[in-house]
């Protein structure tokens, strides 16, 4: 398209295998049950972790799956009576007596000029939320026993920071705040994709920011402990001209590292009035903030076949892991990460097609004050199998030399 500007965003586009070898998986823990999977997980020390997910299929009555890490060893045990039947099961925490499952409820799609209408719009700070409890309860494990956190909202995003203070966004990408007490609903002027901190003073909220003015531009919103502040971002536009149709841009995935260390991914969208239009319908892009500003940073390669770059996490040596296959080192070098033995990734398996497994991950937690990067997620069976299963699955990483 004439006077499309990409800026250098860079493009979701790449070699199909990054040059280097970052070494490989190791299978931690496999689900003896079939169609079983994990949703997330969370590390609280060293040596202890949880992670949630489900047992059955999902056209039958499943129940929720919760696992606990101690000991250097992952064993089931028994959730909650309260979210024992529920297969949408999330973690978060702050530390080993902090420690919070929940209901992920879907996030909502991000606003277009269309669809950005008064559910969108915050409201002003201490209005009331919506009527009525949350769907399911929240849990805190404080150490001994489970207590209930009463929730008015359904959370599709939770980050605890520490025993008094959490942060929530609800399926109306609205941002909550909490006070070990109670819940109030902030008044940010922006649809919230994604939220994270490093530590109390260290809150990032990112996704659109709502004008009047068309498009929608992507948005990033810092708490020190004290309030929030906008910060400025790059503005990405298809033409120079004139607006496309629905064009929208968000920010949808966020981790904060450190202070000055915190990673963005977002998209640029339009919805093109031509379905034989030939021009692409969206570019994803990769912003990091080094504590002072955010700086555009080239899209990571595509990883082992598509698959996506999320979840990320520190690999506890400066640089990167993002999704199952690639890692970034702390000289911005991307190196590919193998699959677990028998499992297919970027070596060739000597496993015959028919038996292959493919490794998916949900969620990336390093292990506080070591260089062991934890994976929740499922082994799938191959689609070539006559009879695919999937198997819930925790797999541990410790980073090569780059």
């Amino acid at each position: 398209m004439a006077g499309c500007d990409r800026g250098g965003s860079g493009s979701s586009d790449g070699p199909d295998k990054p040059k280097g070898n970052a070494g490989a998986w190791h299978i931690d823990y496999r689900s003896p049950e079939p169609d079983a999977e994990l949703n997330g997980l969370t590390a609280v020390s060293a040596d202890e972790a949880w992670a949630v997910g489900s047992i059955g299929k999902p056209d039958h009555r499943n129940r929720s799956l919760l696992l606990h890490r101690v000991g250097g060893r992952w064993s089931p045990v028994q959730p909650p009576a309260e979210l024992r039947r529920d297969p949408q099961l999330q973690a978060a925490a702050s530390g080993p007596h902090d420690v919070w499952i929940h209901h992920q409820d879907p996030a909502p799609l991000p606003p277009t000029e269309a669809t950005a209408d008064r559910r969108y719009r915050p409201l002003p700070d201490g209005a009331d939320g919506p009527d009525g409890p949350s769907p399911l309860p929240v849990m805190r494990w404080d150490g001994e026993r489970w207590r209930r956190i009463p929730v008015p909202f359904p959370i599709t995003t939770l980050r605890v920071v520490s025993p008094r203070r959490a942060w929530a966004v609800d399926d109306h990408g609205a941002l909550w705040g909490w006070d070990g007490r109670t819940w109030e609903r902030t008044g940010l002027p922006l649809w919230v994709g994604a939220l994270d901190a490093s530590s109390p003073d260290d809150v990032w909220a990112v996704g659109t920011r709502l004008t009047t003015d068309s498009p929608n531009q992507v948005a990033a919103l810092h708490y020190d402990g004290r309030r929030w502040r906008q910060t400025r971002l790059p503005e990405y536009r298809f033409a120079r001209d004139r607006v496309l149709p629905g064009e929208t841009s968000t920010l949808g995935y966020v981790r904060a590292l450190a202070a000055d260390d915190v990673w963005a991914l977002g998209s640029h969208t339009w919805e093109p009035e031509d379905e034989t239009a030939t021009d692409p319908p969206f570019e994803h892009f990769f912003l990091h903030w080094d504590g002072r500003r955010w700086q555009r940073a080239p899209h990571p390669p595509v990883a082992a076949h598509s698959a996506a770059v999320q979840p990320l996490a520190s690999d506890g040596a400066g640089g990167l892991v993002l999704g199952a296959w690639l890692r970034r080192t702390s000289a911005g070098r991307y190196l590919g990460i193998d699959a677990p033995p028998g499992v297919e990734g970027w070596t060739e398996t000597k496993v015959k097609p028919s038996e292959r497994q493919w490794l998916s991950l949900s969620g990336l937690a390093l292990a506080p004050g070591t260089h062991t990067l934890f994976g929740a997620g499922a082994l799938l069976s191959h689609e070539g199998s006559t009879d695919r299963d999937s198997r819930a699955v925790v797999v541990s990483y410790r980073p090569t030399a780059p």
